[in-house]
């Protein structure tokens, strides 16, 4: 099976969680794969999305939505959402912390955007990309 590899890519860009009670907490993303974004965001913050540190509750995976702004090389941003669960939380200083997220379900168009990007990024060139790599979830 060919599967595309995309590295890592650093970025400095808004993004926004929502828990699942609805809660929106503007942060911002300091780097993401195809299959996962970092973010950073205050201890409060933190505490809203994953209590005590927690990534995991009641057995499972704490899953929260992403809406992540990435710029689309024409001066505006594309929106890519995703529901995602946290893979690490943890503090960095007395007031910021950085939580790590796992995409798990994200529509066909934002992982085009996705995709589009993090070959921008890494000097591919999305023309030429191979589109065998497996579809998102319906």
């Amino acid at each position: 099976m060919d599967k595309k590899i995309y590295a890592r890519v650093s970025l400095n860009v808004p993004a926004t969680v929502i828990t699942d009670d609805g809660t929106e907490l503007p942060v911002t993303a300091i780097d993401t794969t195809r299959e996962s974004v970092t973010i950073l965001c205050t201890l409060n913050q933190r505490e809203a999305i994953a209590p005590g540190g927690n990534c995991v509750l009641g057995g499972r995976p704490v899953q929260v939505s992403l809406l992540l702004n990435l710029p689309d090389g024409t001066g505006r941003d594309a929106v890519v959402q995703a529901k995602c669960h946290l893979a690490s939380a943890r503090r960095l200083s007395k007031a910021q912390c950085m939580v790590g997220m796992r995409y798990v379900d994200i529509e066909s168009r934002s992982l085009n955007r996705l995709e589009s990007y993090l070959q921008q990024a890494s000097g591919r060139d999305p023309a030429k990309a191979d589109r065998s790599t497996p579809k998102a979830p319906a």
